[in-house]
C-alpha cells in the first residue's frame, strides 16, 4: 500500500490514472456542453463558467 501511495505501483496503475483523468475531463466537457445547449441555462452557465475560470486563474497565478 505504501508503494502505491508513493506512485510506485507499476505501469498498470499509471495507465489507470490516465484513464481516470481522461474520463473526468470528458464528464466536465460534456456537462458544460449540455448546460450551454439548454436555452434556460445558457446565460447562467456561461456566467458561472466565466466566474469559475477567473477564480481558477487567480488561484493559479497567486501560488
Amino acid at each position: 500500500m505504501m508503494q502505491f501511495h508513493k506512485a510506485k505501483g507499476g505501469a498498470i496503475f499509471k495507465w489507470f490514472g490516465v484513464l481516470a483523468a481522461v474520463g473526468l475531463l470528458v464528464i466536465l466537457i460534456t456537462g458544460v456542453w449540455l448546460s450551454v445547449q439548454v436555452k434556460a441555462l445558457k446565460r447562467l452557465s456561461l456566467i458561472f463558467l466565466g466566474l469559475g475560470t477567473v477564480v481558477w486563474l487567480i488561484l493559479f497565478l497567486t501560488q
